[in-house]
């Protein structure tokens, strides 16, 4: 296993980085459907799953980045 040492100015950009990818993950899969007028179809359930997950695997990692950064 390789353990990569990083200084915190970089965790806490990396911090940054997950934390907002969630932020648009959230913005950009799960709200649109939420809005009237949007015409869902059999993906839709699907795709608002996977960005539920994919939003909360970035958001772990921003609080893994915050930790090891001690932010």
């Amino acid at each position: 296993m390789v353990v990569i040492k990083l200084s915190s100015s970089k965790y806490k950009a990396l911090f940054q980085i997950s934390s907002d990818v969630g932020q648009v993950v959230f913005a950009s899969v799960v709200v649109p459907p939420l809005l009237p007028g949007f015409e869902r179809n059999s993906w839709t359930a699907i795709v608002i799953v996977a960005g539920i997950i994919t939003m909360l695997l970035f958001w772990y990692m921003s609080t893994i980045f915050a930790q090891k950064g001690k932010l």
